[in-house]
């Protein structure tokens, strides 16, 4: 009767949409019902009333470890095996809300464009104020160096297969003399682990010297005591934080001694960086990022990518097309591993706004109630941000922290997706094949219009008639780069790449102080005063 109630609030009306609180309350009561069993041990325990293959008695756990589930527990494995196995609305229903500006309820991209960008202590000229003041900030690329270094080795790793032409076209841009991209998205997730570790572990410490003892800490407050089912099976605090409690309830102090090691556990975690699975998760997002540039340079017919041949070019259209596959492929293989549903699910539906942002790009027109300019930014947020937003969500989900520290990590990426992408767009006017590694003018060339093209046009309508006809005519492309440099199209551009930036470096305020996190707003800083 708990489960009917809580499907009917979770999934009444339209599944794909059902809010996270009540998702939240119908996982916390199932769990309610029995704490022991660890995530992912349902499929591989037998269900009540089945053949037990080792022997034990149906329902127990492998091994005959009997008196580890209670009666409670055992209805709870009914209920939720019967649920998963007949119920069409839980299969259809989301494992993570993810953000869409497509969406009922999602956000919009309006900025005043005739507003100077607010330069307020937390935006870019904040924080160059600050750098003035007290000394340069840590290095966001220096800081993660070391793991960064180590990123190609293990994608290479994670490439191996046993046809070597697919492997040698998948490895491509992951070789020595090619492997010399930015690396903005990598760096932006280890960069937000440690951070969003550091404001748990700050967290813990807080209440530890304030003499909360009882009051959960950050990564632990969805779980109680002997509850490590919050953390997930390969958290490495998880073993910790059961013998907490173990000793806790053994001890006179009680829950003073748990609460206690609990943060002794965490303010350990926070000292090693990153988590393993976060690591992992900076590799699959670069693989899902090189992936999109194999197919990206088959649809442009780019000839260079990265200051080398473009995979196209070096292999042909299908071999570069088949080596994107493979690599989301691999990608796809890794992100099952890390064994977390709601992190399949936001990088799952990257892909998919990866591909919706292409098909815009190449297509147009199909959002009639917005304008060119919000036109260009939904596609800029499916091929840009997206990737960036719930890659910074998915290392604060890894770390067990709480949805607040998760949407200030999501916003972070959004954010700095958006500004990256105009910054982008202006080096396609002013930078070189040299600069850029890619020729310059590219999009005008594919007949794409970005944004200092359409502001240009505001200023001078002729162009609009270039951008009907995609710069088609021999003499458009030369005639809008003239329109585009004569108007104020491009500083305006610039202006909302800082004012993206300042949302941006506002959002990751809200988590605690530390060098990982002042290396989260010099990167904003770095790439909106990028010259390539």
């Amino acid at each position: 009767r708990i489960s009917r109630r809580l499907r009917n609030r979770s999934f009444s009306n339209d599944p794909l949409y059902a809010r996270r609180p009540i998702m939240l309350v119908a996982t916390r009561t199932l769990r309610l019902a029995g704490r022991v069993r660890p995530r992912g041990a349902l499929s591989a325990w037998p269900v009540p009333g089945s053949p037990s293959p080792s022997g034990s008695p149906s329902g127990s756990p492998p091994g005959g470890a009997r008196g580890l589930l209670s009666p409670a527990a055992h209805l709870r494995d009914s209920l939720v095996e019967s649920v998963i196995r007949s119920d069409s609305a839980w299969v259809d229903a989301p494992t993570a809300v993810v953000e869409d500006p497509l969406h009922p309820n999602g956000f919009d991209f309006s900025v005043d464009l005739e507003a100077k960008p607010a330069c307020s202590p937390l935006g870019v000229a904040g924080f160059a104020d600050g750098v003035k003041r007290n000394g340069a900030a840590p290095d966001p690329f220096d800081l993660v160096a070391g793991e960064i270094d180590s990123l190609s080795d293990g994608i290479r790793k994670l490439l191996g297969s046993d046809h070597p032409v697919l492997e040698l076209c998948a490895r491509y841009f992951f070789d020595e003399g090619r492997d010399g991209g930015k690396k903005v998205r990598p760096t932006m997730v280890l960069l937000v682990s440690v951070a969003a570790n550091q404001h748990a572990a700050a967290a813990a410490s807080a209440e530890a010297n304030e003499g909360k003892a009882g009051v959960p800490t950050a990564a632990a407050a969805a779980a109680g005591p002997g509850d490590t089912f919050a953390l997930g099976p390969a958290h490495p605090a998880a073993s910790a934080l059961s013998a907490a409690s173990a000793s806790g309830a053994s001890s006179a102090a009680g829950s003073v001694g748990a609460a206690s090691v609990k943060d002794a556990a965490l303010e350990g975690l926070s000292r090693a960086g990153t988590l393993a699975a976060q690591r992992r998760l900076a590799e699959i997002t670069e693989m899902i990022h090189t992936a999109s540039l194999f197919h990206d340079d088959v649809i442009d017919k780019a000839d260079a990518r990265r200051g080398s041949p473009s995979a196209n070019r070096a292999h042909g259209d299908k071999l570069a097309i088949l080596a994107g596959d493979f690599l989301l492929a691999r990608a796809s293989v890794a992100l099952a591993r890390l064994r977390n549903v709601e992190v399949v699910e936001l990088l799952s539906t990257v892909i998919e706004h990866l591909v919706k942002g292409e098909v815009m790009q190449m297509r147009g027109g199909h959002l009639k109630d917005c304008s060119a300019l919000e036109y260009y930014f939904h596609k800029n947020y499916y091929k840009t941000g997206s990737l960036m937003s719930n890659s910074c969500r998915a290392a604060a989900a890894l770390g067990a922290h709480p949805a607040q520290v998760q949407d200030a990590c999501f916003a972070y990426g959004k954010h700095i997706g958006l500004a990256f992408q105009l910054v982008d767009d202006v080096l396609d006017f002013e930078g070189s094949l040299q600069s850029l590694g890619k020729p310059a003018l590219a999009d005008l060339k594919a007949g794409l219009a970005t944004a200092p093209v359409l502001l240009a046009a505001e200023e001078f309508p002729r162009l609009q008639t270039l951008i009907d006809r995609k710069f088609a005519t021999p003499g458009d492309v030369d005639e809008a780069l003239q329109l585009v440099k004569m108007s104020r199209g491009l500083q305006r551009t610039k202006d909302l790449a800082v004012a993206q930036a300042d949302l941006a470096i506002e959002a990751v305020s809200q988590l605690a102080p530390s060098r990982a996190r002042d290396a989260l707003q010099h990167l904003a800083y770095k790439i909106v005063t990028r010259k390539n």
